[in-house]
């Protein structure tokens, strides 16, 4: 019987064990760069749900809180959603995402997909996701983002 329940930062290495699955199951030419220990170090920075069958970590659903200033509606952003490949094809991706949803309330969920991730696309677009037509996400880091700060140097 699988049983989801909320992550803490002792479970920082499991959390981070997973990322790293799915990142090597990804084949995108992407390699997650994170580690255990920052995991542990920013605890207060991420929440998850970890799907546990028995003592063996199943799946992950890594969220944060969001807040639709357009809705005015709190809702959940979904960074990472993995499910080891033994335990696919159960509905536990459905599970975890209907868990996050429940934990926080949430009116309305959020998350990107990698471009070339298409069996992640097809999943939410059967749970009924759809892409923000209207949006596109933009990232900054690096030494852009020190400029942006005002820290060149």
């Amino acid at each position: 019987m699988i049983e989801i329940r909320p992550a803490t930062a002792d479970d920082a290495a499991t959390v981070h064990a997973m990322i790293q699955a799915m990142s090597a199951g990804m084949a995108l030419g992407k390699t997650a760069t994170s580690t255990a220990d920052d995991f542990r170090r920013h605890a207060d920075a991420w929440a998850a749900l970890i799907a546990w069958d028995g003592g063996e970590a199943v799946g992950l659903c890594l969220h944060f809180p969001s807040f639709s200033s357009w809705r005015g509606r709190v809702g959940v952003y979904i960074q990472d959603l993995y499910v080891a490949p033994r335990a696919r094809g159960t509905g536990l991706a459905r599970a975890l995402l209907a868990a996050a949803v429940r934990r926080t309330g949430a009116a309305y969920l959020r998350l990107s997909v990698d471009r070339a991730n298409g069996a992640a696309r097809r999943f939410y677009e059967r749970e009924g996701l759809s892409p923000a037509a209207d949006e596109r996400i933009y990232v900054i880091e690096g030494d852009a983002l020190a400029r942006l700060k005002g820290d060149e140097g």
